[in-house]
């Protein structure tokens, strides 16, 4: 079995409007979590103001050129966000606060 580690490349992934608060990578998969500019409604009409970024890159080298495979957003309520936050404060990752996904 092989070895797994979290990169923080947050400042590597500015990309949008949104304010991003922190991403991390884990071979291929790379989590971003974005403040949203303006708030987004769901399709549960839960009104959302954060939006995470699951992503599926094609190699999980970190030394080498990598393409995005596959990406999904998930928006988040201020609900969801309960003790996210906080976790990440505390040196928790992505991963780590959201490991259902």
């Amino acid at each position: 079995m092989s070895s797994t580690t979290v990169l923080d490349v947050t400042d590597t992934a500015n990309r949008n409007k949104n304010t991003m608060i922190r991403a991390d990578r884990e071979g291929r998969a790379a989590l971003v979590l974005y403040k949203c500019t303006q708030p987004i409604k769901r399709f549960d009409g839960a009104m959302c103001s954060y939006s995470l970024e699951d992503i599926v890159l094609s190699k999980e080298d970190d030394n080498e050129l990598a393409c995005v495979y596959a990406n999904e957003f998930h928006p988040l309520s201020k609900a969801d966000m309960k003790g996210v936050l906080k976790g990440l404060d505390n040196g928790k990752t992505l991963f780590d606060c959201f490991s259902t996904l």
